[in-house]
């Protein structure tokens, strides 16, 4: 009795350990394109600690850009370009201002 036992609950054990068919990731078109949508017109800046946030604030202000997030422990904003102005204009607007180290533009990763 007590092999049959053991050789069930080997039986189990090696069959819970194999490998499953899975097929291969395909991308959608659809959740990619959504991606660009949602993030194509909000930056991520950061800035130095020592200059401090408030050149970058007025920064934002005057090109009546919406702040999304602020990253305090790592000194950065999310903001959001207003429509009707270009993305490429807006990186070179803010990687002008004093004390901003990056300018990126947001990305959404899909893991799977």
């Amino acid at each position: 009795m007590k092999k049959y036992i053991f050789i069930i609950t080997l039986a189990s054990i090696v069959t819970a350990c194999t490998n499953q068919l899975v097929k291969p990731f395909e991308q959608s078109k659809g959740i990619h394109t959504q991606a660009e949508i949602v993030s194509n017109n909000v930056l991520i800046i950061f800035y130095d600690q020592r200059v401090g946030k408030q050149p970058l604030i007025k920064a934002i202000q005057r090109y009546q850009a919406e702040t999304v997030y602020e990253y305090e422990n790592m000194n950065g904003f999310a903001i959001r370009i207003p429509k009707g102005k270009n993305i490429e204009h807006a990186e070179a607007f803010f990687k002008e201002v004093e004390g901003v180290l990056s300018v990126e533009r947001d990305q959404i990763m899909q893991l799977h």
